[in-house]
């Protein structure tokens, strides 16, 4: 245990820190709860009509399957 003399760099800090979550959880749910604290960035539903507002549920579907 660290008793606070000698500090971590953050990115030390930052691998020991997911180092036991992986250990406590396993990799897949030590990802899910950093996922959790991670709110993302932009506007969601501006971009979201922004993009599809003009188009129908079939232009969708076949820019989809063309992958656009």
């Amino acid at each position: 245990m660290n008793s606070g003399t000698n500090l971590r760099t953050p990115i030390s800090l930052q691998k020991a820190g997911i180092d036991a979550l992986v250990q406590a959880l396993g990799a897949v749910d030590a990802m899910r709860f950093i996922r959790l604290f991670d709110n993302g960035y932009g506007d969601y539903t501006k971009e979201r009509h922004a993009i599809f507002d003009n188009m129908t549920v079939d232009d969708i579907l076949n820019d989809m399957k063309q992958g656009a």
